[in-house]
Parts: C-alpha cells; structure tokens; sequence
C-alpha cells in the first residue's frame, strides 16, 4: 500500500518530519490522494478551510470557512503530491483517521507536480470526485457559528505558542476573537 503527502515544496528528494498543529514531529500523508492534494497549501490551515471526508458520498471535501477563502489558500500556488512506501506509516496517532505518519525520513516513490492548485481542485471537483463548498454554503456538520474553530483553537494554545496561535486566528477570524477570548478566559489559558 502506498500513502500521499502533499506539500507546496517541490523536488524534494527526502521528504522529512516536521512539527504539526498535533505537536508531533513527523510527516502527515494520506492513503487517499484527493485528501492528500487538498495539503498542497496549507495557507491559514483550519481557519481558511475545513478538510475532510462527506459522510453520505464519501467523497473528499473542501468548504470554505469565509468568502474568499478557498482562493486565498489555494490561488496562483503550485506544489508536488509525493508517493510514500506505506508500510512506513502508522495510522491511530492523530485525532483525524484520514491521516498517517511516520516518524523518519522518507524518499519519495514518485512525485506528480501540481502547476495550478486551485485548476486542479476544480477540476477534481467536475469529475465528481471532490466535494467544495463555496461559502455561506457548507454541511450541516461544520457549525454556523465556527464554535469548533474555538474548540481547536483553545486545544492548539495547549500544545503551541499562544500568541502565535492567536496571531493566525485573529488573521483569518477577527470577528470571533472576543468569543475565543472569553472561552480562553473561563478555562485559564
């Protein structure tokens, strides 16, 4: 079994672990390739975009968290979708099931380059194999109010800098600031 591992580096012959928002080192990959080409930028990671499987079609996912969003992480930006020898990889080490990771470096298998991201997605998306959702449309799972943007936000500030955390949500999501302040508050954070 081979596994995916997206990224905006290209030409990497040695693909090594790096800290992600889990505070694990290591690389992320995915044994499905959409999910994976859905890393090719990760600009503003959760706060641009929630990623995932739809639970009815079971098809990968892209939804926007505000308008704009999807372009501003995903235009004019090229990348490599990079073949990994799976038996590397371990699943159960992060929250979400769609992720594996491995602890060491890895050289890649083969390598595909992306020229344009955001063609690319579309182009995903009319072969009706990926799923985007352009906002104020989004699933039913993915609240209204962003509270689970507050709820990943508060976890991240436990295992990551506070103020480079807040930096970013801030960026993206000034106008739940006061929210996740008061949550922050009331949990001693």
């Amino acid at each position: 079994m081979n596994v995916y591992h997206a990224t905006g580096k290209v030409d990497l012959t040695i693909i090594s672990p790096n800290t992600g928002t889990h505070g694990m080192n290591c690389i992320y990959a995915s044994v499905d390739m959409i999910i994976a080409s859905l890393f090719l930028s990760t600009v503003g990671g959760d706060y641009t975009c929630a990623i995932g499987r739809e639970p009815f079609s079971r098809k990968p996912f892209v939804c926007e968290r505000f308008k704009g969003a999807f372009e501003k992480r995903y235009s004019n930006r090229d990348g490599m979708i990079y073949k990994l020898d799976g038996s590397l990889f371990y699943n159960n080490n992060t929250s979400w099931n769609e992720e594996v990771v491995c602890f060491q470096p890895v050289a890649p298998l083969d390598a595909f380059y992306i020229g344009n991201v955001e063609e690319y997605l579309r182009y995903l998306q009319s072969k009706d194999m990926l799923i985007i959702k352009m906002y104020p449309d989004r699933f039913a799972f993915i609240p209204d109010d962003d509270e689970d943007l507050i709820d990943r936000t508060c976890e991240w500030i436990k295992t990551h800098s506070k103020d480079d955390v807040l930096t970013s949500f801030s960026y993206y999501h000034q106008g739940l600031k006061e929210r996740l302040m008061k949550r922050l508050a009331s949990a001693n954070l």
